[in-house]
């Protein structure tokens, strides 16, 4: 049976004829089986679920996808068919997790698997990824700057975490429900120029636990560690958008003079008996040590996360005692912190933002005021045995080491590490 087509058709138009329907390509009518695929240079305009469109001018068939939050055309075969930014094959690229997946110059539509987590990922733009699972669906979030993301489990729950070790930026797509650690920069031990400094406090450690976070940016500013100095000066703030600020750790005292408060509060300096302790920020940190009251007290610890430095004892004569430690680091997150790699690790169990030790003269079978675990930097010792303080660990929050001027000889104090933000969510 003949059929009549309408004459003069668009590229697009259909005609149904004895039960058959057609759609005319712009050069002939060609019967349609199944569900219709429009072809053409550009994109059918009013799409629904489900529908296929053909690109002429790249040879690639696309599948509208609507996936609940958006719609978009997924290239399915073809050169849109492509993964991460190889654009060469139609196989799917694999990554161990999601920190490896492109951040830049992706094809819209590619697809990845992530073997750590079994998640498909697809990319909604050239630097956003969907992430797919049994459960359902979640857009990546957006990091910039000194953050970085990947996935670790704890007590049978995988989380996604965000660690930023410098300042950056946090955009998720979707809200979600994020546990949040701030860690200020630790304080500079003092001593430099002078006899007998302080150890500088630890940062001050920020916790917030199941902060709704919605769709949009956030600021993640890291705080310096601060510089060692006769006084070390203090360390600076880490904030987030929204979050109580981390306190900077107090800096190390000088000679004859009380370390300074922060986050956690800085150690005397030597033979600075009657000073208080320098104090530490409620619920961030402890205070500082201060030194003996005798013109022989060698120098107060910084205060750590977990716990205050320790005060300075009598150290002439046999020069084997008065050690000042610094306050011990807080491990109460040392999951969270293997899982991120951030922290010290001790024994097994990982810790920040330790307090600096104190300086003081030793003997030559004495030891040393020693940083809290957690980044805390060691004091100078100069009787017997010769040694500098020295820094704080970057990214803990750790406090430095005291420093002295000892017989015309200059033992330097340690600066205070960086501070740290980590953000996780399942």
């Amino acid at each position: 049976m003949a059929i009549n087509f309408p004459n003069s058709p668009s590229s697009g138009d259909t005609h149904t004829a004895a039960g058959q329907t057609f759609t005319y390509d712009g050069t002939v009518w060609n019967p349609q089986s199944g569900t219709p695929v429009s072809t053409g240079i550009s994109a059918p305009s009013s799409p629904s679920p489900g529908d296929l469109w053909f690109d002429t001018s790249s040879g690639t068939l696309y599948f509208y996808y609507a996936d609940g939050s958006s719609n978009q055309w997924v290239g399915v075969s073809g050169p849109a068919g492509t993964n991460g930014t190889d654009g060469a094959d139609a196989t799917v690229t694999t990554y161990a997790g999601i920190a490896n997946l492109p951040t830049s110059g992706n094809t819209v539509g590619a697809l990845a698997f992530i073997t750590g987590t079994e998640q498909f990922a697809l990319a909604k733009s050239t630097n956003h990824w969907v992430l797919f699972s049994k459960d359902g669906s979640t857009d990546a979030p957006t990091i910039t700057g000194g953050g970085t993301q990947g996935t670790y489990t704890e007590g049978g729950v995988t989380y996604n975490f965000v660690k930023f070790t410098s300042n950056g930026t946090f955009t998720p797509y979707v809200a979600i429900t994020a546990d949040i650690l701030i860690v200020a920069g630790g304080g500079g031990g003092g001593g430099t120029g002078v006899n007998g400094g302080g150890g500088g406090g630890a940062g001050g450690v920020v916790y917030a636990s199941s902060q709704s976070l919605t769709a949009g940016t956030y600021n993640a500013v890291v705080g310096d560690g601060g510089a060692a100095g006769a006084a070390g000066s203090n360390g600076s703030n880490s904030t987030f958008t929204g979050q109580t600020a981390a306190i900077g750790g107090g800096g190390g005292g000088t000679f004859h003079e009380a370390g300074s408060s922060g986050g956690s509060g800085g150690g005397s300096g030597r033979d600075g008996g009657g000073h208080a302790a320098a104090a530490g920020t409620s619920g961030q940190g402890n205070d500082g040590g201060i030194a003996d009251r005798t013109s022989c007290g060698s120098a107060g610890g910084g205060g750590g996360a977990g716990a205050a430095g320790s005060s300075g004892g009598y150290d002439c004569g046999s020069y084997t005692t008065g050690m000042a430690d610094g306050g011990i680091g807080s491990s109460t997150h040392s999951a969270w912190l293997q899982g991120a790699s951030a922290g010290e690790e001790v024994s097994g169990t990982w810790y920040i933002a330790g307090g600096g030790g104190g300086s003081m003269e030793t003997g030559a079978a004495a030891g040393r005021g020693v940083g809290g675990h957690g980044g805390g930097g060691d004091g100078s010792h100069s009787m017997s045995t010769y040694a500098d303080g020295t820094a704080g660990t970057a990214n803990t929050g750790g406090g430095g080491g005291g420093g002295q001027l000892r017989n015309g000889t200059q033992y330097t104090a340690g600066a205070g590490g960086s501070g740290l933000i980590l953000l996780r969510w399942t």
